[in-house]
């Protein structure tokens, strides 16, 4: 989770991940932690505290069902 957390801002503002495709993206940051056809979603600690407690975060890869890539990334608590 922390390994992936401190991928989130290149991932983010670089957009990494958009226009790869699914086996890509599973090449880069492994198994999801869950999925559906079209998200993959990633358990993420980006070094953020809540009383003293890690704060962990979802990122979520959406990737288009026709074409098969990754048109938006983002993350959400």
């Amino acid at each position: 989770m922390r390994t992936k957390g401190k991928m989130t801002d290149n991932l983010l503002n670089d957009s990494l991940l958009i226009g790869k495709t699914k086996s890509e993206v599973l090449k880069t940051l492994g198994e999801p932690d869950q999925q559906t056809e079209s998200r993959l979603h990633y358990t993420v600690d980006p070094g953020i505290e809540y009383m003293s407690s890690p704060w962990t975060y979802w990122l979520t890869v959406k990737i288009d069902t026709v074409s098969g890539k990754v048109t938006e990334v983002w993350i959400a608590d």
